[in-house]
């Protein structure tokens, strides 16, 4: 068989909760699965909510691409092993939500909104650097 990239794949429902805490900038071993999968969705709705109380057209289109999407691979293509690779495009477009929730909270909520955000910037670099010391750490 052959196999591009050099990760090792794992069953199916392993895989598919194993990206939801990366979307969150922690390691998977972090929080458990379920929970990272609540907050994820919990991001999702709010966005969307967000979105579609506000009258803005693409309402639709987040949850379609980050939650409807892979949920429909995984439904008609039924696949014995499931690749990571799979959901990547969902990433960009469910950090794009993610900065439209950042930025609502910054513009309607004026006394707390830039230290949330804050707070929430530098515990999501946090968990990106754990991602990306082990990458750079050998090569200089």
């Amino acid at each position: 068989m052959f196999q591009l990239g050099a990760a090792p794949y794992s069953p199916t429902t392993t895989s598919f909760l194993l990206p939801r805490p990366i979307y969150l900038a922690c390691r998977a071993n972090l929080l458990p699965g379920w929970f990272a999968v609540a907050i994820f969705l919990a991001l999702v709705f709010t966005g969307t909510k967000l979105l579609r109380d506000s009258n803005r057209e693409e309402w639709f289109f987040f949850p379609a691409v980050v939650v409807i999407s892979p949920l429909l691979l995984v439904w008609f293509t039924k696949p014995t092993y499931f690749y990571f690779r799979y959901i990547l495009l969902s990433f960009p477009i469910f950090y794009l939500l993610l900065a439209f929730i950042l930025g609502y909270l910054i513009s309607h909520v004026k006394t707390y909104g830039w230290p949330i955000v804050f707070s929430i910037l530098v515990a999501f670099i946090a968990g990106q650097t754990a991602h990306f010391t082990p990458l750079v750490a050998d090569h200089g």
